[in-house]
């Protein structure tokens, strides 16, 4: 296996913001470095701001016909202005590729999760997004019918609409070291802040209050992270158990949060790999998703 072109710091020693997103993702597959990539199409406009995506396809013989995408939502909150922004973080060129190596076609894109306040508008954008590519299918050369929604860290929050309302066209979920439950960390909003919205931003809440069959989830867990955050990931678990969702759990016992960086090791490596397995048999496999 490559080494990453920038190795991750020591685990002992917590990588600093800049560090983090010039990190590549430790899993590698052959022909990810040969991939399609349209950057900075602007899919929604805010004012006079333009909220940009980058399309990952692969350039394989066939490659023209309707891919299932794979939605990749970057956790926050983040600053503004970023120090980078998040389409352009080197993960989510990393996971972009190894999408479209993995016969899918791989969106990354910048939404505004720039603190507790702005999570409805994060999630707007995060719907527009979905809204755009569906209208811009067949030129994006993406199947309009098979979406998966893919959430980091405190984007695990945007999980909640999909959690509580399926939509036919989104056929499985996954989350790395996803905040499942933002009501522990009530601390970080601002003064006043509505407690219904961190619960309606909280999958926890989402999976209990959920009325219909719960899409295909699969979790990476850091066993090292924050244990409030793995709290919230063992409680979501319980709860989709209890509804008996098709649910592939994960757990790093060294992992750090941002694992799929920071632990270059097998463990990882076998996640990464087995997260794209899941992605396969839920979008390539399966015909629809059945609620």
């Amino acid at each position: 296996m490559p080494q990453p072109q920038n190795p991750a710091p020591p685990p002992s020693r917590q990588p600093t913001p800049a560090e983090l997103v010039r990190m590549p993702v430790v899993y590698r597959l052959p022909g990810m470095d040969d991939v399609q990539v349209r950057s900075n199409i602007v899919y929604k406009r805010v004012g006079n701001e333009e909220l940009m995506m980058d399309v990952y396809s692969s350039r394989a013989e066939g490659a023209a016909e309707k891919r299932p995408a794979v939605v990749f939502i970057h956790g926050g909150p983040i600053p503004k202005p970023p120090l980078l922004q998040p389409k352009d973080w080197t993960d989510y060129i990393s996971f972009g590729k190894l999408a479209a190596a993995s016969g899918f076609v791989g969106v990354t894109f910048n939404h505004r999760f720039f603190g507790f306040d702005r999570l409805s508008d994060a999630q707007g954008d995060i719907d527009a997004l979905v809204d755009f590519i569906r209208g811009q299918a067949l030129e994006l050369g993406i199947d309009e019918g098979r979406l998966a929604l893919w959430v980091f860290s405190g984007g695990g929050s945007f999980l909640s609409d999909a959690v509580r309302r399926p939509r036919d066209y989104v056929h499985c979920l996954l989350g790395f070291y996803s905040i499942m439950d933002l009501r522990p960390f009530r601390p970080q909003a601002p003064a006043g802040f509505s407690e219904d919205v961190l619960a309606r931003f909280s999958p926890v809440v989402a999976i209990a209050e959920a009325s219909g069959k719960v899409p295909p989830v699969f979790i990476g867990r850091a066993g090292l992270d924050n244990p409030v955050l793995n709290a919230g990931i063992d409680e979501f678990v319980g709860l989709a158990l209890k509804k008996n969702a098709r649910l592939t759990v994960r757990n790093h016992p060294e992992g750090y949060h941002g694992f799929d960086v920071r632990n270059d090791d097998a463990t990882s490596r076998d996640i990464i790999r087995e997260a794209f397995a899941f992605l396969k048999a839920n979008l390539l496999i399966f015909p629809s998703f059945v609620r």
